[in-house]
């Protein structure tokens, strides 16, 4: 496969490859590309209390002229791991702390329009500092119970608040595991 550079921009670059499809013809993909990281941590960020909360925060993102729920998240700097920028994320998005629990394969959350690699990282709160926001960043860090998430997620879009499709799966899976789960038991 061929590939070329079109733009270069700050955060983003953007490519067309040439690839050989299965009827053997020439085609050409074009796919966004992040600039500068070895990917994004995204937080399953948990508060074990008394009744267990999930850590999301709420942002304008002016790709989409609305507010989107999501995990914590952000870019994998050069040289950091992918533990350490989602505790550093986690910490500067919602000013919780916490201890590592699991960390995910890279995913790819639209492989038809980037080659973006995101990393699910499990956290278990242990802690609360301040915020320490880029200044491009207006942050709502948003806490909803985990036992009736798909229910909360469902209200919220209601308000005009976008649902980031990571936290959604997220939700229905936590919904499909359930009933199994009490099966099994």
């Amino acid at each position: 496969m061929a590939r070329k550079a079109t733009y270069e921009g700050k955060w983003l670059n953007f490519h067309e490859v040439t690839f050989t499809n299965s009827e053997g013809e020439a085609r050409i993909w074009e796919y966004a590309s992040r600039t500068g990281t070895a990917g994004v941590a995204a937080v399953i960020a948990i508060d074990e209390g008394a009744i267990p909360n999930l850590i999301l925060v709420k942002q304008f993102r002016p790709a989409i002229n609305q507010h989107s729920l999501e995990f914590p998240a952000g870019l994998v700097d050069p040289g950091e791991t992918i533990q350490a920028a989602a505790l550093r994320e986690l910490e500067e998005e919602t000013g919780y702390l916490g201890q590592v629990i699991h960390e995910g394969p890279p995913i790819y959350s639209s492989p038809g329009l980037t080659d973006e690699q995101v990393s699910l990282v499990t956290i278990k709160i242990s802690g609360k500092i301040e915020t320490k926001h880029e200044a491009d960043e207006c942050i709502e860090v948003i806490t909803l119970p985990i036992n009736n998430l798909i229910e909360e997620l469902n209200r919220i879009q209601t308000t005009g608040v976008v649902i980031d499709a990571k936290l959604w799966t997220f939700a229905q899976g936590l919904g499909w595991i359930s009933p199994f789960k009490q099966e099994a038991d």
